[in-house]
């Protein structure tokens, strides 16, 4: 069995095909070279069993050659689980909330002999528990004779509960039904919110109905228990007189007859309230927004205009969508009711000028609004963002290859993949329809050219098919261009003048992020480069999520860029710190001018490919001078 670290090895070595030598191996897991070099010595063996060669050399350092994929299927089945120590946290976070569906507690005596571990060392662990529940603003109480118990706010309890549940279950929920909710009738549940959908003409994706299903279980464990949802009267009256009440109602009135199941009028409420929240599909039917809500978007406009140059004030599409969304996001964020956002990472990553302008958004709405934006809505409304920055290029089709675009989550992923296939393929590809998951059918598999999806079909066999991990990425566009068009893609656009030696700032000695970001940003007002709006938004920008990457990396932003200057400062530490969550030793400070927004939104998700997939990172760190630098990039990017 794999120890935690040399898990750690195996994986980096996997994610860097062209080797890692002991002393990045050391700084990426945060040990020393001698550790490294005795937990190679076992690895090398155990891989030879699997069917792997651990090769070394003084040029590439270490690098793995899988042989036999069959036998290393064992190594990579133990990569797949949790090391000890986490197996521990999650099996004990487990039985907190499946005991916190029927509101019971467990001891701490009984749950230490289910895990054959000491009280002091289950007391340990409780500490890795408490820091998980504290983001949903929930504690663990203990009661005298009874145990102990997560509690706090009923909401906050069923969102920790579905979290758990999509977590865990995040390849496929049957399990989740069969094994959590054995006397609940979910095929029954989906069939009766199918209907009501139906009966009331809505349209939710298939993440949405999902989620409405884990929520109605939710709500039968519970409220079961006798823990409900209270609303005021002003707000019953408000949720009653919407359409998703009357969804829900219809749901309610359905489980009622065929299961003989009583919900009252709050936990109703409560499931028109996640209808209203949820991400919907593409509905058909015409929204009155209300005038606030319009002004809010116009002031958005505005401020991003005023920030970054862009004027999105024509996009009627990007109005239309987003202030939709923003009807939605709102009451989410006024109810406290949580989404989680599964493309994050991509949004980061491929996306960084719609996620600063979503950034600023944000800004705006929470001072409008007096409401807390959280990162994953962040990355919502940078998907408006994207598709609005996508059509800005050429957005004409002419029919070519005909496709369908099949996604399982939002309004935005489908306008964001829509208009990047548009950007991308223009005149060759010409999505004619979208449509969620169950709605695939072979007549309409037969009827198109190309079927790009974001769910996987294994149970469909089609040449047609493509999946799409995320949000059309530039890996993904190259694998479009190859399978159906028969052409590879290339791309070079390397912008060297923003990297100036006078900001490169080598072999730095800091401890923690917040004193790096101080002293870029300082460096920056002293050469005139920003001025103390802009050094204070940095920091503003880094609260509402961490500029955190892999691989090494982080990259800070600037919010407002007043002075109008673009520069990219780059700081290369001694040795790696604890950013957020990561280990982080080469940080990119981006400060930005209006008029190069969008030609460095180009150029950012190349540079992170190259910095975080191609091992630049390495290469920068074995020689981090500002020659070197310079040269590792135009290697790279120059024709």
């Amino acid at each position: 069995m794999l120890q935690a670290r040399d898990s750690q090895i195996i994986s980096l070595l996997l994610e860097h095909n062209q080797g890692l030598s002991g002393n990045e191996l050391a700084k990426l897991i945060g040990v020393s070279e001698r550790t490294i070099r005795r937990d190679i010595k076992y690895i090398q063996a155990n891989l030879e069993l699997n069917g792997c060669i651990l090769h070394s050399s003084v040029k590439n350092g270490y690098s793995l050659e899988v042989l036999d994929e069959k036998k290393f299927g064992v190594i990579r089945k133990q990569l797949d689980q949790k090391n000890e120590s986490e197996q521990i946290i999650f099996y004990m976070l487990e039985q907190l909330i499946l005991n916190s569906l029927q509101d019971t507690c467990i001891s701490q005596m009984e749950l230490s002999e289910k895990l054959y571990i000491s009280l002091s060392t289950l007391k340990s662990h409780l500490k890795d528990v408490e820091k998980y529940l504290y983001k949903y603003q929930l504690k663990i109480v203990n009661y005298k004779n009874r145990g102990m118990k997560i509690c706090g706010n009923e909401q906050q309890i069923r969102y920790a509960i579905s979290e758990y549940i999509s977590t865990k279950y995040k390849d496929g929920l049957q399990p989740y039904y069969q094994t959590i909710f054995t006397h609940i009738d979910i095929a029954g549940m989906r069939h009766i919110v199918m209907q009501a959908l139906e009966h009331n003409m809505l349209g939710l994706t298939d993440l949405s109905i999902d989620n409405l299903l884990i929520h109605i279980a939710i709500l039968i464990k519970r409220a079961g228990a006798g823990q409900l949802i209270h609303y005021k009267e002003e707000q019953l009256r408000q949720i009653s007189s919407t359409k998703e009440f009357q969804v829900a109602q219809y749901i309610v009135r359905e489980i009622n007859r065929n299961f003989e199941v009583h919900i009252d009028l709050s936990e109703t409420c409560y499931l028109a309230q996640h209808i209203i929240t949820s991400k919907k599909y593409l509905e058909l039917e015409t929204v009155k927004l209300d005038m606030n809500l319009e002004q809010l978007v116009q002031n958005i406009m505005n401020t991003v205009n005023k920030i970054c140059g862009i004027n999105f004030s024509q996009d009627d599409t990007l109005i239309h969508w987003l202030s939709l969304h923003l009807d939605i996001a709102i009451k989410r964020l006024q109810n406290h009711m949580n989404i989680r956002n599964e493309a994050m990472d991509v949004i980061k990553k491929e996306y960084p000028l719609a996620f600063q302008i979503a950034a600023i958004a944000a800004k705006v709405i929470e001072q409008e609004r007096n409401i807390k934006v959280n990162e994953n809505e962040i990355g919502y409304i940078a998907i408006h963002f994207g598709a609005g920055l996508s059509r800005r290029g050429d957005a004409h089709c002419v029919a070519a290859k005909k496709a369908v675009l099949v996604c399982g989550t939002g309004i935005g992923t489908t306008v964001l993949v829509k208009a990047r296939i548009q950007e991308y393929f223009k005149d060759r590809i010409q999505v004619i329809d979208t449509i969620p998951g169950y709605k695939l059918t072979e007549d309409v598999i037969n009827s198109v050219d190309l079927v790009l999806t974001t769910i996987p079909f294994p149970q469909i066999k089609s040449d047609k098919i493509i999946n799409i991990k995320s949000l059309l990425n530039m890996d993904e566009i190259a694998l479009i261009e190859k399978k159906v068009l028969d052409r590879e893609v290339f791309h070079n656009d390397l912008l060297l003048e923003l990297f100036r030696e006078e900001f490169f700032y080598p072999q730095m000695d800091f401890t923690n992020k917040w004193d790096v970001l101080e002293f870029m940003t300082d460096q920056m007002v002293q050469k005139g480069m920003m001025n103390e709006i802009g050094k204070a938004s940095v920091k503003e920008r880094e609260q509402l999520c961490s500029t955190e990457l892999s691989n090494l990396l982080a990259i800070p932003h600037s919010l407002h860029n007043d002075l109008n200057k673009t520069v990219i400062p780059v700081l290369i530490l001694k040795e790696p710190i604890i950013w957020n969550e990561k280990r982080v030793q080469i940080v990119l400070l981006i400060n930005v001018a209006k008029e190069f927004f969008e030609v460095w939104d180009l150029f950012f998700p190349k540079l992170v490919k190259f910095l975080v997939k191609e091992n630049g990172v390495q290469a920068i760190l074995k020689d981090p001078s500002y020659y070197h630098f310079t040269k590792k990039l135009a290697e790279k990017f120059m024709v």
